[in-house]
């Protein structure tokens, strides 16, 4: 038998479990890079035709105080120590995130922030070509938030425009990290490298 007060725990029990999603909401930050790679890490490393010596004898080089193989060898002059990337300015601060990819200059083509709901699909418009789409599944105790995201991609095959989706995958943000997605999303120029980023 079932008791009136047991109906509605029942219904509550109901209406909670198939109610509205987690009304939550986060703050995503949204960065599209243009990556080339215009070889300058080449560029950069070649040595000066006019400094090069006439023999290059171990001798001469050792009392010079370098000579290859040792320590002491000169480091390429680079405000980086080393790294021939060109960034923009501004994109500094994505350096050590797309270390990985196989790039060496990032131009900003767009930057922007939203609030999504948990559960709620936002889109981001990020070129003519490219739409972001993004849902914020849930946060874990590290502050680790796990989204859905997508890039659609509207392609013209024999005159007429097609969107699809190119890029589909679930993943998590770490704190004060982001989650880097492209590099096979091609633009007229390069290829679109696009930095997720939630607080």
């Amino acid at each position: 038998m079932v008791t009136k007060v047991g109906a509605i725990v029942i219904l509550v029990a109901l209406a909670a479990a198939g109610g509205q999603p987690d009304t939550q909401k986060v703050t995503v930050s949204v960065l599209a890079v243009q990556a080339t790679n215009e070889g300058r890490a080449a560029r950069d490393n070649a040595p000066p035709a006019e400094n090069k010596p006439k023999r290059s004898d171990t001798n001469s080089l050792l009392r010079q105080g370098f000579a290859p193989g040792l320590r002491n060898a000169p480091k390429p002059k680079h405000a980086n120590n080393g790294d021939a990337r060109y960034f923009e300015p501004g994109l500094d601060g994505i350096r050590d995130a797309v270390a990985s990819l196989n790039f060496d200059t990032y131009k900003k083509v767009k930057s922007e922030t939203a609030t999504a709901a948990f559960g709620s699909e936002t889109a981001m418009r990020i070129t003519d070509r490219y739409t972001l789409r993004m849902t914020p599944l849930d946060k874990d105790s590290h502050g680790r938030l796990r989204v859905r995201v997508a890039v659609d991609e509207i392609s013209l095959r024999n005159g007429d425009s097609k969107t699809m989706t190119a890029v589909e995958t679930t993943s998590a943000i770490a704190p004060n990290k982001y989650l880097v997605i492209g590099g096979r999303l091609p633009l007229d120029e390069g290829q679109l490298v696009i930095l997720v980023s939630a607080q």
